[in-house]
C-alpha cells in the first residue's frame, strides 16, 4: 500500500522532537508509535503490537543481537582496565620516559589511535594515563581536553574493528544497503571530517602555535600549570581504581580483542582459503560474531590478569564488568529504537522508500547531494549532542534518498553522513563525550567547549569544500587534497588574524 506524504511522518517526528527535546531515545520511540499508529490506523492495541513486532524483527536478526552484546562487553572490559588499574601503571611507566611537552602531546594522540575500539575506553584510558604527565610538562587542561576529544570518535569512527563500525554496518544493513561492510570500508577515506581533525590534532601537537583562546590558555599553563581543577580518576563506576596494576593489564586484552577479532574476521571471510584479497573477506565476513569473539576472549584474559594477582577480587571484577554493561545502555535502547523506526518505514509496513525515491528523486542535484547530507548532520549531531542518534535517524534517510543516484554518490554521502555526525557531537556543549573528554582532562567544560571550537570550524570548512568536490568528482585523493589545502588556508589565516590584534 502507498501511504504517501503521511510514510515519512516517523523520521519527522523523530527529527523534530530531538530537536526539540534533546532526548534521542525518547524520539525514536515517539517516531516509531506515531509510524505504529498510521499503519494500525489509529488502532492503539494493533499499534502497539505493530511497535513489538518491528522491535522483535530487529532483534531476531542474529548479527544484531551480535552487536548488542560486543557493546555490553566493550562497555564490561572498558570498566575492568582501568579499574584493575592497568591505565594507571601505564601513565606512570609514560611519566618516566616522556621527556618533552611535544613528546607529551603526540603520546595522548597515539593513545587515541591504540584505543580506537571505542572512543570512551579513549577518554577514560587516555585521562588515567596521561594527565600525570600533562600536568609534569605544563599542558594546559584545555589543550588537554581538545587532544583527547579530537583522537576519540574520530578514530572510532574509521576503525574497521570496532563497536562504532559494527553499530554503522547494522544501519547501513537495516536500510537496505548491500555490502553495507564494503560501503564503511570504502567511505573512509572519504569521511574528512574524521580524517582532517586527526591530521590536525597531530600538527598541533608537533608545532608551536594554538589557534584562539587556546594560546592565553597555553601561555598561563606555562606560567603556573594552569590546572584548577582536578579529574575524578580514583574511581570507575563506584569501583575504586588499584594502585597495584601493572601495564600489561591494559595492554594484553586489547591486544587479544584486536587480533582476535581480525583473525576470525579473515576467517569467517574465507581469506585463510587463499581464495580472496583481504578487502573481499572483509566484505564477505561476519563482523558481529568476531567482534562477540573478540570481546569475550578479551573479559577472560582480563580476568586471568587481574583476579589471580588480586589486583581485583573475583566480586570487584564481575562489578566492574557489570557496571560497564549498564553505562552502554543508552547507546543499547538508541539502536534498538533505531532499528524499529527503521522497520516500521520500511517495505512491510509504510514503505517509505517507495515513496522517497517517487518523489524525491529530483529534487537535489546529486552533485551537490554529500554536501548537503554533512551539513544536515553536522546542524543534527549538534543540536543533539549525539553522533549515534544522529546514525540511527538519519542513516535510513540518506540511503533511501540515494536509490536513484550514480552509486559513488552513495559511498560519499554515507560518509558525509558520519563526517557531519562527528562533528556536531564533537563540538556541541551537551554531547556526553564533550563532557567526558573535559571531566577526563579537568578542564572547564563550557572552556573545552570554546577553546576546541576554532580548531573544529576550520575542519568543518575545509571538509564541506571537499564533499562539494566529491559530488562531481568521487576521486580520494583529490577531495582529500582540496579539503587539506582549505584547512590549512584556514588555520594560517586565523594565525595570522591573531597576529594582527
Amino acid at each position: 500500500m502507498d501511504y504517501g506524504w503521511i510514510s515519512i511522518a516517523p523520521p519527522v517526528v523523530a527529527l523534530f522532537l530531538v530537536l526539540v527535546t534533546k532526548e534521542v531515545i525518547f524520539s525514536l520511540f515517539m517516531g516509531t508509535f506515531v509510524g505504529a499508529l498510521v499503519f494500525s490506523r489509529g488502532d492503539l492495541f494493533l499499534g502497539l503490537k505493530t511497535i513489538l513486532a518491528a522491535i522483535g524483527a530487529g532483534m531476531a536478526d542474529v548479527e544484531n543481537v551480535n552487536i548488542l552484546i560486543f557493546l555490553g562487553l566493550l562497555g564490561g572490559l572498558v570498566v575492568v582496565l582501568t579499574a584493575a588499574g592497568g591505565a594507571k601503571a601505564y601513565g606512570d611507566w609514560a611519566g618516566r620516559h616522556i621527556k618533552t611537552k611535544r613528546q607529551a602531546q603526540l603520546m595522548v594522540c597515539l593513545c587515541g589511535l591504540l584505543f580506537c575500539v571505542d572512543d570512551f575506553f579513549h577518554f577514560l584510558a587516555s585521562g588515567v594515563i596521561m594527565k600525570p604527565v600533562t600536568e609534569r610538562h605544563k599542558l594546559s587542561p584545555q589543550k588537554f581536553a581538545y587532544l583527547l576529544d579530537s583522537t576519540g570518535a574520530p578514530s572510532s569512527v574509521i576503525c574497521p574493528i570496532s563497536g562504532w563500525a559494527a553499530v554503522i554496518v547494522a544501519l547501513l544493513a537495516q536500510s537496505g544497503v548491500q555490502a553495507p561492510m564494503s560501503v564503511f570500508l570504502k567511505g573512509i577515506p572519504f569521511n574528512l571530517y574524521a580524517v582532517l581533525t586527526i591530521v590536525m590534532v597531530f600538527f598541533f601537537s608537533a608545532s608551536r602555535f594554538e589557534l584562539g583562546r587556546m594560546a592565553a590558555c597555553e601561555a598561563e599553563a606555562e606560567a603556573n600549570g594552569g590546572y584548577t581543577e582536578k579529574a575524578t580518576t580514583d574511581s570507575i563506576e563506584g569501583i575504586k581504581i588499584s594502585q597495584h596494576g601493572k601495564i600489561i593489564y591494559m595492554i594484553l586484552p586489547i591486544v587479544v580483542l584486536l587480533v582476535s577479532s581480525a583473525l576470525y574476521v579473515l576467517k569467517t571471510g574465507s581469506y585463510f582459503d587463499g581464495e580472496v584479497s583481504i578487502l573481499k573477506a572483509l566484505e564477505q565476513a561476519n563482523m558481529g560474531q568476531a567482534l562477540v569473539l573478540g570481546g569475550f576472549l578479551s573479559i577472560f584474559s582480563a580476568f586471568f590478569l587481574v583476579v589471580p594477582s588480586k589486583s581485583l577480587s573475583l566480586k570487584t571484577f564481575v562489578e566492574a564488568v557489570i557496571g560497564g554493561i549498564r553505562t552502554m545502555l543508552p547507546a543499547i535502547l538508541i539502536l534498538i529504537l533505531a532499528w524499529s523506526i527503521g522497520n516500521i518505514c520500511g517495505e512491510e509496513y509504510l514503505n517509505m522508500g517507495l515513496f522517497v525515491k517517487n518523489m524525491l528523486k529530483a529534487a537535489i542535484p546529486f552533485q551537490i547531494f554529500p554536501f548537503v547530507v554533512f551539513v544536515v548532520a553536522c546542524l543534527l549531531s549538534f543540536a543533539t549532542g549525539t553522533s549515534w542518534g544522529t546514525f540511527g535517524i538519519f542513516i535510513p534517510v540518506v540511503v533511501n534518498l540515494c536509490a536513484n543516484m550514480p552509486e559513488g554518490i552513495l559511498v560519499v554521502a554515507i560518509a558525509a553522513t558520519l563526517a557531519g555526525s562527528v562533528f556536531g557531537d564533537h563540538v556541541s556543549p551537551i554531547s556526553s563525550t564533550t563532557v567526558l573528554a573535559s571531566t577526563s582532562a579537568g578542564c572547564d567544560h563550557l572552556d573545552h567547549v570554546r577553546t576546541q571550537m576554532p580548531y573544529a570550524l576550520i575542519v568543518a570548512a575545509g571538509s564541506a569544500v571537499g564533499y562539494l568536490v566529491a559530488g562531481f568528482l568521487q576521486n580520494v585523493f583529490v577531495v582529500l587534497l582540496v579539503a587539506g589545502v582549505i584547512m590549512m588556508i584556514g588555520v594560517f589565516l586565523v594565525k595570522k588574524i591573531q597576529k594582527t590584534r
